[in-house]
């Protein structure tokens, strides 16, 4: 009766490590068909625009008054590269915004909730950058992608001290931004 109880209690988690295994590899299997399909679309995508980041910092390094201040949200890349000064827009590594009270207003994670568009444009940037900033269509305007961006694109003085530019980087990469109307020649000057 041992034996038979052994063997029974064997062949049920014979059979459980078998379903276990089973489902694993079939899991394994989707994991894996979804990160394939993930890549070729949302992490294709995000590893563009970093790739089109990069390329717009090295731009602005080649081209932009080393003086020149320029801001953005995304801080990353752009400033590495550019080597420029950057005032931040969500506030993460801006005193002044950072110790607003917290105001949940986006879907985005931490960091991102707090902004003050008359505190950015006191800055006087040179050069004003949206997420989104490179892409592969020259004649598409940068609009803003969050609501810090937005505030700030429809603060009265933006549309008064800032145009849009949109330089080629690349095949099929654009870069997008806006200058300030003012000190244009100044911080990127006009090719000889």
């Amino acid at each position: 009766m041992d034996d038979l109880l052994k063997n029974s209690a064997r062949a049920n988690l014979n059979k459980y490590v078998y379903l276990f295994w089973t489902a694993f590899i079939i899991s394994a299997g989707l994991l894996t068909f979804e990160y394939s399909a993930t890549k070729r679309t949302g992490l294709a995508a995000r590893y563009q625009n970093l790739l089109g980041a990069k390329k717009a910092g090295l731009w602005l390094a080649e081209n932009a008054d080393p003086s020149a201040k320029i801001s953005l949200g995304f801080v990353g890349a752009i400033p590495y590269y550019s080597h420029l000064n950057t005032v931040d827009i969500w506030g993460i590594t801006n005193k002044e915004i950072a110790h607003q009270p917290f105001n949940k207003t986006t879907t985005l994670g931490p960091g991102h909730f707090k902004h003050n568009a008359g505190s950015v444009l006191g800055e006087e940037p040179d050069i004003i950058i949206f997420n989104g900033c490179t892409i592969a269509v020259p004649d598409e305007i940068a609009k803003p992608q969050n609501p810090a961006e937005r505030e700030l694109y429809e603060h009265p003085l933006f549309s008064s001290r800032y145009r849009h530019e949109c330089v080629q980087l690349g095949k099929d990469c654009y870069f997008r931004f806006y200058i300030n109307k003012g000190r244009a020649d100044k911080v990127i000057p006009p090719p000889r």
